[in-house]
Parts: structure tokens; sequence; C-alpha cells
């Protein structure tokens, strides 16, 4: 069994036995259930319905366990992934070498121990969009149950001189899994675009440094971030050379023609509406008469289907 902890639920509540996590880890594979290729004198119009899987989690960054200590606070790994198309809720996952199933029971850790992961998304301006997600097991000291954690995401960062500061900008909701020792961290779309300013659709997560990147940090202050508190007792997470970062995922579908016995192939995106179904015109100009495949590749993030069907031009 495995306890649920949502920083949603009300401030007294106890926390929920369920027979499994939340969060779907293996969100069903992506499909194109029709396409169809219509040739008319100056186009093909592929259209067609698919349907979208969730983009699983993807490891950013690795740490060697046993490096800290305690154990709730000894990193080990980081992922993010987008499990529901449909909501493109992004989940930021923090592994840890010994996350306990009820942390009211953890004696001093949960109000001393903080978890910091500062991030950045290229929005093609001069600098990336800064934000952090800062969070602690539990805020009794705010008067929260000891049966809650306590994230919050940060933005509208300002730099005064070595020092970036960030405000609160939202309450995140959090699920801690002591069977697996993970911590589920949801930023919803809607949010993370409001304050990047803009569709993030396509766009990188990418590291940043506001306090020391992916860090867990025994300290209930926040001296360690401005490096004015005395030594650091933390542990950093360190991100992977060739993948430490992560392109947001969203619904596409790309239409792409070629002779079929093989030759020059030519590739145009498609149009996705809400429900699925797909619409790309692809330019008749510079083919010769002849029977061509055409195939439709609907894909959510990594998570891709393809389905062909045949035009004939005459």
């Amino acid at each position: 069994m495995r306890k649920l902890i949502t920083a949603a639920a009300a401030a007294g509540m106890l926390a929920t036995v369920l027979p499994a996590s939340a969060h779907n880890i293996n969100p069903p594979s992506s499909r194109v259930d029709e396409v169809y290729a219509d040739v008319s004198e100056a186009l093909i119009e592929v259209s067609g319905r698919a349907f979208f899987g969730g983009q699983r989690l993807l490891t950013v960054g690795t740490d060697p366990a046993e490096d800290f200590a305690p154990g709730p606070l000894d990193l080990t790994a980081a992922q993010i992934g987008q499990l529901d198309a449909n909501t493109g809720e992004l989940s930021f996952v923090l592994k840890v070498r010994d996350l306990p199933p009820n942390v009211a029971q953890v004696s001093g850790i949960p109000e001393a121990g903080r978890y910091m992961w500062d991030f950045s998304i290229d929005m093609g301006g001069a600098d990336p969009v800064l934000f952090a997600i800062d969070g602690r097991l539990t805020n009794v000291a705010r008067g929260q149950s000891t049966r809650i954690p306590a994230f919050e995401l940060q933005s509208n960062c300002t730099r005064d001189g070595n020092l970036i500061t960030c405000e609160k900008v939202a309450d995140l909701t959090t699920e801690m899994i002591g069977s697996t020792d993970e911590i589920f961290v949801d930023i919803p779309l809607s949010v993370l675009q409001q304050h990047a300013g803009g569709s993030v659709a396509g766009r990188t997560i990418g590291e940043a440094s506001i306090c020391q990147g992916i860090s867990a940090h025994l300290s209930p202050g926040l001296a360690f971030c401005g490096g004015t508190g005395g030594p650091l007792t933390s542990d950093t997470l360190t991100l992977s050379e060739t993948s430490g970062t992560y392109t947001i995922a969203s619904k596409r579908v790309r239409a792409t023609i070629a002779p079929a016995g093989g030759g020059p192939s030519q590739t145009v995106e498609a149009t996705v509406s809400p429900d699925g179904s797909f619409l790309a015109n692809i330019s008749r100009t510079g083919l010769a008469p002849g029977t061509y495949t055409v195939t439709a590749q609907a894909c959510y993030g990594t998570n891709c289907a393809t389905k062909s069907t045949t035009a004939t031009i005459s």
C-alpha cells in the first residue's frame, strides 16, 4: 500500500491510503486510428484521427545514494514528464534514498529539511525565464498538518549582485510515495505558461542556479541561497550531460508522402484539433504520376505512433 499526501488536502486531513500512486507513470501508447489521403488537382489532403498518450518520466539528473544524511534528504535522481497528454501538466519527480511512508514519524526532519529545484525555460528572449520549486515535507510552523507537504512555485526572479530572489506564484500539489521513495510535484501547464509569458509547447526546460540547482538542504532558513549563512549542508544533484534538459511536449501530427517504390519524401505539419482529428495539405507540385505512400505520425513528446495509406496521382 502507498500513502498519498497532497498539498491540496484540507489542513487537518489525515493521509489517504491508496493501492497505488495517483500518477500513471506508464501512460498508454499514442496511436493513429484513421488516416485518409484525398487527391485533388492541386493538393493531397491528409486527414484522420489520433490518440495521444502521455510523455513518460525522463531522467534529467542523478546523484549517488548514501552521500548525504539523513535518508529523506539524500537525492538519487530527478525526472520530468507529462503523464497526461490532455492536461499537459508537468510532473517534477525527486527520488530520494529513504522516504518514510508517514513523514509525521520522522523526528525533526520535516521542518528542518528543504528541497529546491531551480529551472529555466528558454522562451526565445535574451535570457531564459527562471523558476524555482521550493518545498518541505511539512510546514507545521505555518499551522499546517504534519501529513501534508508544502511545495510552491516561485518566479518573477530578480538579481542583486550574485543573489537571485524569486517570488511565490503558486502552491503546488505534491504526492509522496514512501514505498518507491519518490516525491511528485505537479505544475499545471496554464500556471507555467502564465509566468513564462506565453505558450511553452516545444520549449526547453534547462538548468538554473538560483539556489544550487536541484538540491536538498538540512537547513530551515534561506541563508544557503544567498551564501551568507556559513557552510552549506546540502545534497546537490548533477544534471546529465546527455539528457539534462526536457522539451515540453504538445500534440503534433506530421504527414509524409513518398513514392511507393522509394525516393524523396515530403513532410508537412498538420493542424490538430482537441479531439485528436488532424488535417494536412501536401502540394502536388513536383509530384509525378504514380502511387505514393502517405504516413501520419502522431507524437506527444517521445510517445509516437504511425499509420499509412496510399494515394494515386494520375
